[in-house]
């Protein structure tokens, strides 16, 4: 991790207050994953919303990698003729 820190754009992300602010605190959460890890993060994390009503009429509310994952295993078991309804608003 030290080595990783050591690399310029590291170090440029963490001089620069505005840079900081844009990666947060920790810019290697963003650069220390190989590609591979990098972009399923990134598919996984399209299409899940801040909470998920199941068929079996469960409510399932959650964020993070690990909601990310059971909300797209969720999608990819459902029947090929299921009409998934995506509601931005509720209350």
């Amino acid at each position: 991790m030290a080595s990783f820190r050591a690399q310029p754009l590291i170090r440029a992300i963490e001089a620069d207050p505005a840079l900081e602010e844009r990666f947060t605190s920790d810019p290697v959460l963003h650069f220390d994953e190989d590609r591979e890890t990098y972009v399923a993060r990134h598919v996984a994390a399209v299409l899940p919303t801040p909470a998920l009503l199941t068929l079996d009429g469960r409510w399932l509310e959650g964020g993070g990698p690990e909601y990310d994952h059971m909300f797209q295993s969720c999608l990819d078991g459902l029947p090929g003729d299921t009409m998934v309804v995506r509601v931005l608003y509720h209350s």
